[in-house]
C-alpha cells in the first residue's frame, strides 16, 4: 500500500493434451460407456474445463470422466484431457454396463468392469499424447453388502466409494458430515472408483485389481467404511457394517491441505502436535493423548499435508482422531477412542 505499482509478467505456454481410446486384446476401438480417471501422480491439482474456477474443491489431482448415462449417450471409444501441463500421470479405464432400456429411476446395471490401465504417461506442455488402453484380466469379482441404514433417510441415495487409500479408514469416525465437510471432499478425491448405487442392497465390481482398498458405501454424509483386500482369481464378499451415528462432525478442516515441512529426525508426538497446530494456526487445535504424547516418531526430510501426516499415524500406529472441545482434535490410541475401526459401528443416535 503506498508503493510505485508492480511490474507483473505472466508467461503462457500451449497445454498438453492425452487423446485415450479404449481397445481390446487385438488393439481393436471398443464402443462403450466408460469412466475415466486420470491422476497427476506428482499431486499436482487442476480443474478440468467446464468447472467454476472459483470454487476450491474442483482442483485435485483426479480428474473422473463419468459417462452420461441417464440420457444414454456418450457412448465413445475414448475421451480426450485437455488443458494439461507437463508432468506424469496415470489414466484408469472402468466400463458402465447398461440395461436395455434405462430409464431416470434404473440407469444402469449395478456391475462395473475394470478394464485396464497406463500406470505411468509423461507428457509435455505443447504436445498432444494419444494412448490405447488394453483390457487387463484379474479374474477377480467384488460384491458389496450396502450397510445397513439405521438413519432411514430415504431421501439420500446410497454411494459406494472404494479407494487404495487405506489411511482415509481414519476419518471414519461414526459422525454425520455436513455436505461442506472437508472429510468428505477427501473421500472424493482419493476415489478410484464413487458412485450412486442403483440397487440399494448390493453392488458388484468386476476384474478390480489386487490390492488392499478402503470402502466406504451408504448415505453419502454418514457412510460407514472397511478395508478391503483382494486377490487375482477369488470372489470377494464385503459386508458393510450398519451405520450408526453417534453426533454431527463440528470441526472444520479446511487448513488440512496446508503443508508441514518436516526435518529427518525423531519427532515426539506432543512435538510433532505443536507443529501441526502451528500450521493449521490453531483452526483446529491438534493435541496428544497423555499416553502417547511422549513417544517417538521418525519422519523423512520433505513436506507433507497435514491430512497425509495423521493418516500416516493412523496407517503406521493405530491411532485414531477424536473431536474433544471445540476446534481441537485429540490424537489417542484405537482402543480409548471408542470410534468404529474399520468399519465396526457405534451408538445409534437421531440424525437431524
Amino acid at each position: 500500500s503506498g508503493g510505485p505499482a508492480p511490474d507483473v509478467k505472466v508467461s503462457l505456454r500451449p497445454a498438453a493434451k492425452i487423446d485415450v481410446t479404449i481397445v481390446d486384446a487385438d488393439g481393436n476401438p471398443l464402443e462403450g460407456q466408460w469412466l475415466l480417471r486420470l491422476e497427476a501422480l506428482d499431486g499436482r491439482r487442476f480443474i478440468p474445463p467446464g468447472s467454476d474456477p472459483h470454487l476450491s474443491s474442483f482442483a485435485s489431482s483426479i480428474w473422473a470422466r463419468m459417462p452420461d448415462l441417464r440420457a444414454n449417450r456418450g457412448a465413445s471409444q475414448g475421451f480426450t484431457f485437455t488443458e494439461l501441463d507437463s508432468g506424469e500421470y496415470s489414466i484408469e479405464a472402468l466400463k458402465f454396463q447398461l440395461v436395455d432400456n434405462p430409464t431416470p429411476q434404473n440407469i444402469w446395471k449395478p456391475v462395473i468392469t475394470y478394464h485396464g490401465s497406463i500406470p505411468n504417461l509423461k507428457i509435455e506442455a505443447g504436445r498432444t499424447k494419444q494412448v490405447r488402453i488394453k483390457p487387463v484380466d484379474y479374474q477377480t469379482n467384488v460384491s458389496i453388502n450396502m450397510p445397513e441404514d439405521t438413519i432411514k433417510k430415504p431421501q439420500i441415495p446410497p454411494f459406494v466409494l472404494i479407494s487404495r487409500n487405506t489411511g482415509l479408514l481414519l476419518w471414519n469416525d461414526g459422525k454425520a458430515h455436513g455436505p461442506e465437510d472437508h472429510r468428505l471432499g477427501r473421500l472424493q478425491k482419493n476415489a478410484l472408483y464413487y458412485n450412486l448405487v442403483v440397487d440399494a442392497n448390493v453392488f458388484t465390481i468386476e476384474n478390480l485389481p489386487p490390492g488392499s482398498y478402503s470402502v466406504f458405501a451408504g448415505p453419502v454424509y454418514f457412510m460407514s467404511a472397511t478395508r478391503m483386500e483382494v486377490s487375482r482369481g477369488r470372489e470377494v464378499v464385503v459386508d458393510m457394517p450398519p451405520i450408526q451415528i453417534t453426533e454431527h462432525a463440528k470441526v472444520g478442516l479446511w487448513t488440512f491441505d496446508r503443508k508441514v515441512k518436516l526435518q529427518a529426525r525423531d519427532y515426539s508426538v506432543f512435538e510433532l502436535c505443536e507443529l501441526l497446530t502451528a500450521v493449521t494456526e490453531s483452526n483446529p487445535r491438534i493435541i496428544a493423548d497423555p499416553s502417547i504424547e511422549n513417544e517417538k516418531l521418525r519422519f523423512g526430510k520433505g513436506e507433507m499435508s497435514v491430512w497425509d501426516v495423521l493418516e500416516k499415524l493412523y496407517l503406521d500406529k493405530g491411532w485414531r482422531v477424536v473431536e474433544g472441545k471445540e476446534k481441537t482434535l485429540i490424537i489417542k490410541p484405537a482402543e480409548q477412542t471408542d470410534l468404529p475401526v474399520e468399519g465396526k459401528g457405534t451408538a445409534e443416535a437421531e440424525v437431524e
